[in-house]
């Protein structure tokens, strides 16, 4: 959500402490902690945004979902940080690493591939990419 502030402010030409100012003046209570559900839902209501959007579990099955830096063409150039449990290591859509640096992988079928298996199979099943299972993988040949 954070990022996806700071992104509406740049594109109004403001920041995300004049956008608040603005909610409080209006009579809209602001709770003081950033990802309340009441300041997620004001936030929804700003960007016309969808009920379930900023909704992505904080953890699966006992692990936590880690927040991660999104790739810049998802995000149109914004540097932006979300939670993406179906997602492995790799943005199939553009065809590169999510991780920096986030090279291209048009050319290594391999890494698409095993993205590609990673979402069908394992994350269906709640594992997630920096789970203790994808770590013990290796070392289980």
């Amino acid at each position: 959500m954070i990022s996806y502030c700071q992104r509406h402010g740049t594109r109004n030409h403001s920041n995300i402490a004049d956008i608040e100012h603005g909610i409080r003046q209006r009579g809209i209570r602001r709770p003081k902690t950033c990802l309340s559900p009441e300041r997620l839902e004001v936030w929804r209501q700003l960007g016309s945004l969808h009920q379930t959007t900023f909704s992505t579990p904080a953890s699966i099955a006992g692990s936590v979902v880690s927040d991660r830096q999104l790739w810049l063409a998802c995000t149109q150039g914004y540097r932006a940080m979300g939670r993406m449990p179906g997602v492995g290591m790799v943005c199939l859509r553009h065809k590169r690493w999510l991780e920096a640096p986030q090279i291209g992988l048009h050319d290594y079928i391999p890494a698409l591939t095993a993205e590609r298996q990673f979402r069908n199979h394992l994350a269906r099943r709640g594992v997630l990419f920096d789970s203790f299972a994808m770590e013990l993988a290796p070392w289980m040949r």
